[in-house]
């Protein structure tokens, strides 16, 4: 059984923590002097458990999904395009769009989804394009000042409570 690589969340001093799925064993790695991996790196705990974990130097977690939501002109607020949204943080989304050409680096719009939780909660911000891959766009939320707490909630890595 090949189980997908464990995220390890890296913070801006590039420390970040293990836990073995295994023993729950936990271990303090610093990568500062090392370069970026870009694979999945196979690690051994002391308990003699093998697993990989991949390396994620954001400074949020981001979560994969797959959420439908419409894209609007940010001074106009007319409905552009659907868009499906395949990974969203506190601070931006991936999303892919089919029908809309000519989006760069810098472009704002308008975004709005329902959020897959108990509330079916309704976003809707402004966003930045950041990158654009194709059909996938990345974005950055406009306003840093705005705390978002379905989408903090929506986001966060899920706890265990053993």
């Amino acid at each position: 059984m090949r189980m997908e690589p464990i995220k390890v969340y890296m913070d801006s001093e590039n420390e970040g923590e293990i836990i073995c799925p295994n023993c729950e064993n936990k271990k303090i790695i610093n990568v500062a002097n090392y370069r970026i991996a870009t694979k999945p790196i196979k690690v051994k705990c002391r308990c003699g458990h093998s697993f990989s974990i991949m390396l994620e130097h954001r400074r949020y977690h981001r979560r994969n999904t797959t959420i439908p939501g419409k894209i609007f002109h940010a001074e106009s607020k007319k409905e552009i395009d659907n868009i499906l949204i395949k990974s969203i943080s506190v601070t931006g989304i991936g999303f892919e769009t089919k029908s809309l050409r000519g989006i760069k680096v810098g472009d704002t719009f308008e975004i709005a989804f329902l959020l897959k939780d108990s509330f079916d909660s309704a976003v809707r911000e402004s966003i930045v394009v950041r990158r654009v891959h194709g059909s996938f766009i990345g974005a950055e939320f406009l306003d840093k000042d705005k705390y978002n707490y379905e989408l903090d909630f929506y986001v966060m890595p899920e706890l265990s409570m053993s």
